[in-house]
């Protein structure tokens, strides 16, 4: 057993990663309407609709966002902020095939209605839809003390 190992560390809450799904929605709304203005701007100047090229820049930047964050660092600005910290199941860094399937799971538990969020209250891992279909976990970092 590694020191990364997933055992060696307490699950979070669904409140300490709902919060920090906020945080991050934040950051990326404002990212969204950063690269969305000169879509628009051009969409207006040149006359032709702006809606396919506003979905393909949203999707590019929530692709973009999680894969760099999850796959390179192991935490988006919010977990950092709530101290979470994605693993695979061995406690080590997920590579980039676990973390399209987390996004793509994760978009799914949304899409009904929260069920794969909420699925880690009856879960004897305390684990979400997409902790078990990408094989990784997010871990409850200890405080640093001071």
């Amino acid at each position: 057993m590694t020191s990364d190992s997933p055992l060696d560390f307490d699950k979070p809450s669904l409140f300490r990663r709902l919060a920090a799904i906020l945080y991050d929605s934040i950051l990326l709304l404002s990212l969204l309407i950063l690269f969305s203005i000169p879509w628009v701007m051009l969409a207006k100047n040149f006359e032709f609709k702006a809606t396919w090229g506003l979905r393909l820049i949203a999707v590019s930047i929530l692709v973009s966002f999680y894969l760099y964050f999850w796959r390179d660092r192991q935490q988006t600005l919010g977990m950092t902020t709530w101290r979470l910290k994605l693993v695979d199941s061995n406690g080590l860094k997920p590579n980039i095939a676990q973390c399209i399937i987390r996004l793509c799971a994760a978009l799914f538990s949304i899409a009904c209605i929260g069920l794969g969020y909420l699925w880690m209250l009856v879960d004897k891992d305390q684990l979400t839809w997409h902790d078990r279909l990408s094989k990784t976990e997010l871990i409850l970092l200890p405080k640093k003390k001071k």
